[in-house]
């Protein structure tokens, strides 16, 4: 499970504002924000590839600041910008990154091989990483931190410019392996989100609005901003239609988004 208390932080031109919430494992997860960045530097703070400037990360009940060798290990994270070395081989790629992290040598290889074929790139194990697709890139990378089993895998725009083959594939695999770990994913895809996801958590502005397993055209409805206008008048600023959110304040089963306020009020 992965708990956020109170956290901020900042990222590029993406900001994060006092988010709370717990979510259990066994489910793919994603995150749908009015600004992009917003999202992606939620995910960093998740991973521990950012630091948060307030609040506290816990990943399998361990702090991700002062106990990040412990938080990281249960952790996967696929950042938007991660492409393998292309001098090596699938295969070669593979094994190395699982020598850095120490992993057992026979093991690691039938599973590296069991990875390959999964993904359809069996064939390709003894090519240069140079002559792959992008997306064979992209799906290659996913594989390298399956080799650790994580029990969390955070990803960050995996569909983005991806073949339509290769994305396709891409979405075959996250939900073929949404049955065995808890994913979080990151795209500024709605339809990717609502076709691929069982919950999506909803951002503002950085804060949390909600948590929902909402249809793509609810969440069209309901969550995007629209213009009020079709037709604006010239030298005027557009008037922009208010975003409607639908505030979660239970707690439920399936997850929680935790009241500041009265967090700090009990203690």
């Amino acid at each position: 499970m992965i708990e956020l208390k109170s956290v901020s932080g900042i990222l590029g031109e993406g900001a994060i504002k006092d988010v709370s919430f717990r979510l259990p494992n066994g489910k793919t997860y994603g995150v749908f924000s009015s600004c992009y960045a917003d999202a992606v530097c939620l995910c960093a703070l998740m991973s521990g590839a950012r630091t948060p400037t307030s609040g506290v990360v816990l990943a399998g009940g361990f702090d991700m600041h002062r106990e990040a060798k412990q938080a990281r290990r249960g952790i996967g994270f696929l950042p938007a910008d991660l492409l393998p070395d292309n001098e090596l081989t699938p295969m070669e790629y593979l094994m190395s990154t699982a020598d850095a992290r120490e992993l057992p040598y026979d093991k690691t290889l039938r599973h590296a091989h069991e990875l390959l074929e999964l993904a359809d790139l069996i064939d390709k194990k003894d090519r240069l990483i140079a002559n792959l697709s992008h997306g064979e890139q992209r799906i290659l990378a996913l594989l390298q931190i399956l080799l650790g089993k994580p029990e969390i895998l955070i990803l960050t725009s995996p569909f983005s410019g991806l073949l339509p083959k290769d994305a396709q594939k891409m979405r075959d695999l996250i939900r073929y392996f949404g049955d065995t770990y808890t994913i979080f994913l990151c795209t500024p895809s709605q339809k990717d989100l609502c076709n691929v996801c069982d919950e999506i958590l909803i951002l503002q502005d950085g804060t949390l609005k909600a948590v929902t397993p909402l249809t793509n055209e609810e969440l069209l409805a309901e969550y995007t901003t629209t213009s009020a206008e079709a037709t604006p008048e010239p030298k005027k600023t557009q008037k922009r239609k208010k975003v409607r959110w639908a505030m979660l304040t239970e707690k439920g089963d399936e997850y929680e988004i935790i009241d500041t306020e009265e967090k700090e009020g009990k203690n």
